[in-house]
């Protein structure tokens, strides 16, 4: 598995605006095709280009795992037209839009925000068919933009404890390890786009970082 670097719209917060899984890559609408065509080049998958609820925010408003793509109550008939065409899409009526900073999930299990209720955990266990748990990280509710994760690792904040990350390892099934990205950035799941075959970072993730994210990932 490989680590690369890559920027979107100029900067190196990849994943708030693209999403990616082992099927595809998802970028906003209007997204340079050439750039998007790197990015699916790096992650071995096709892209596509669809906005979420009208806006660029594709990584922080979505969640995709297992063929399945999580969205929120706002997004539009056109988009969802489009991304029902990519995969099994299902609509979570939660009061909280931004799913994408609130779930981290693989096809083992899911974290998810304290801020979501009981009754919508238990939406989120039907339609992914994992093991939902609600927890903050390092003292936060942003679970989904705390930790990024596929079948094989997760990083999380770097003020995580060891329970936290025993107890995420335990739900998820994967290594666990603390990291920042692009240079000193804790929210990890900004800077990152994954699958389960290959890893790209923002383009300012540093040396140091890459080696915690492989210790992760590729171990």
């Amino acid at each position: 598995m490989d680590i690369t670097h890559g920027n979107v719209y100029g900067g190196p917060n990849i994943g708030i605006y693209a999403v990616a899984c082992d099927g595809y890559l998802l970028v906003p609408s209007g997204f340079t095709p050439s750039k998007a065509q790197n990015l699916a080049d790096a992650l071995q998958v096709p892209w596509h280009a669809v906005s979420v609820s009208g806006t660029r925010l594709s990584g922080a408003m979505s969640v995709h795992v297992k063929s399945k793509i999580l969205l929120p109550k706002t997004v539009l008939e056109s988009e969802y037209d489009i991304l029902s065409g990519v995969a099994d899409v299902h609509i979570i009526d939660v009061r909280y839009t931004a799913l994408g900073n609130l779930i981290c999930a693989n096809r083992r299990g899911a974290i998810v925000s304290p801020l979501l209720n009981s009754t919508e955990c238990r939406i989120i266990q039907d339609v992914l068919d994992v093991e939902v748990v609600r927890m903050g990280i390092a003292g936060m509710e942003q679970s989904g933009s705390l930790a990024k994760t596929n079948d094989v690792g997760t990083v999380v904040h770097p003020l995580a404890d060891e329970h936290e990350m025993r107890y995420i390892s335990d739900v998820l099934h994967t290594r666990v390890e603390p990291s920042t990205i692009n240079n000193g950035v804790p929210y990890v799941a900004s800077g990152i786009l994954a699958n389960n075959k290959a890893i790209v970072v923002g383009g300012q993730t540093t040396g140091p970082e890459i080696m915690m994210l492989t210790r992760a990932f590729i171990g």
